[in-house]
């Protein structure tokens, strides 16, 4: 069994902001809380000069496709349940090591 690494990208819209400070401190709460609860890498990809956008990447390692998608998912549920940010879009890609090397 090999390794199955999971990308996702939070397409994210923080309507309340009215600077690059503001929406910094709500997409810096939502990446140090996702985190803190799964132990993730997680990082603002693109966005970064924009007030009111942002693009996350997430990325996880497991030895399962089934399990990873169903986490990501979760991650998904979480980011909408616990973000001032409005999720506008999300990707799940997956990645799967070769197991000859």
């Amino acid at each position: 069994m090999g390794t199955v690494v999971g990308l996702l990208e939070l397409d994210l819209i923080v309507t309340a902001s009215d600077s690059l400070k503001s929406k910094r401190r709500v997409i810096k709460s939502l990446t140090q809380r996702l985190k803190s609860r799964y132990n993730l890498s997680v990082k603002e990809i693109s966005g970064q000069d924009l007030i009111q956008r942002s693009l996350i990447g997430v990325s996880a390692v497991s030895s399962s496709e089934s399990e990873m998608r169903d986490f990501l998912e979760r991650i998904i549920d979480l980011t909408i349940e616990i973000s001032e940010a409005e999720l506008v879009g999300s990707k799940i890609h997956i990645f799967h090591s070769n197991d000859d090397e």
